[in-house]
């Protein structure tokens, strides 16, 4: 039995130069996606029903709000942090941006 975190039943993965086993299918849509495991070539049915469930693909994080009689000296050192590291992140990813736009 399955695991709830786990795809539903998964078709063999068939190498798209092996056009003996496209046919062996039923003829089902095949179509070839990159994994990190290199090109392979899945059904089509499989991979929609497995990007559509809600498991697979994480929502983002609830956010939880703090109450103000709870921001003490600790919050707002932490708020700092977070607020200089995102600020940096972003002005590194302007200048890549740069960068890569340049050299396009």
């Amino acid at each position: 039995m399955p695991l709830p975190n786990q795809p539903p039943t998964q078709v063999p993965l068939i190498s798209a130069t092996d056009s003996s086993s496209l046919n062996s299918i039923n003829d089902r849509e095949v179509i070839k996606v990159v994994t990190t495991a290199g090109p392979q070539c899945v059904d089509k049915e499989f991979l929609t029903q497995l990007l559509t469930r809600k498991d697979v693909i994480p929502a983002r994080k609830r956010r939880d709000f703090i109450p103000n009689d709870m921001k003490d000296n600790h919050y707002w050192e932490r708020r700092r942090k977070n607020n200089l590291a995102a600020k940096r992140s972003r002005e590194k990813r302007r200048l890549n941006d740069i960068v890569l736009g340049k050299n396009i």
